[in-house]
């Protein structure tokens, strides 16, 4: 394994971590759950107003702000829902992974860390805030700024400008195998996260991690 204080000049110089299905859990079903509580026990709604209507992608791309896209959503239910409201039920489809956020602490130790995420100012601010990680990323790079969404290569190269890496120098973290083979494109490196374990080996394995290094935080 590389000394992770003085790695290989070819060695990985910039990792980038994906958010959702990554640093953060996504559950669709806890968001649909939390709809109907508001919403007079109609779960349907969420997928209605959110997705079906195309909101969350123009969000996700920077053609609709956030606060356009509540005010949106609030006609569509009468304006009878609270925009509090409606940024509570969006943001709970995600919960923190707190054992990936110790680990990302970890690995920034050693190596410069960065976000590449296709995600809404409602979710990034939510993300920013929660997962704890800010202090260590020195750059998030989203989608709703970059008006590019991954798998397309706009959105990573602009990260590799924005940090001033060789695509060889660079990791990308990511859940989605459409993502990576975008990244490798490019020439980076890809490491398909399908779990913490898989994620952990996958550092310690490129020398970005201690091998016997553990999490204190329990794993979700």
């Amino acid at each position: 394994m590389q000394n992770r204080k003085n790695p290989d000049t070819r060695s990985t110089s910039v990792v980038f971590f994906d958010l959702g299905g990554v640093v953060v859990d996504v559950d669709l079903d806890r968001a649909r759950r939390t709809w109907a509580q508001n919403m007079n026990g109609d779960p349907s709604g969420f997928d209605r107003h959110f997705l079906d209507s195309g909101i969350k992608d123009k969000i996700d791309l920077g053609l609709l702000s956030a606060a356009d896209a509540i005010e949106d959503i609030a006609a569509r239910c009468g304006g009878e829902m609270a925009r509090n409201v409606i940024v509570h039920c969006w943001n709970s489809t995600l919960s923190t992974r707190p054992e990936v956020s110790e680990l990302v602490h970890e690995v920034a130790r050693g190596v410069r860390c960065a976000v590449i995420s296709n995600t809404d100012p409602m979710h990034f601010a939510f993300m920013k805030k929660e997962t704890g990680i800010d202090e260590v990323i020195e750059h998030w790079i989203c989608s709703f700024e970059a008006g590019s969404l991954k798998p397309d290569t706009g959105i990573l190269r602009l990260a590799l400008r924005e940090l001033n890496v060789a695509a060889e120098r660079a990791l990308l973290i990511d859940d989605r195998p459409e993502n990576l083979l975008a990244a490798r494109s490019l020439g980076m490196d890809g490491l398909h996260c399908e779990g913490f374990e898989s994620l952990r080996v996958g550092l310690v394995e490129r020398g970005l991690l201690d091998g016997d290094w553990r999490p204190a935080a329990p794993r979700s």
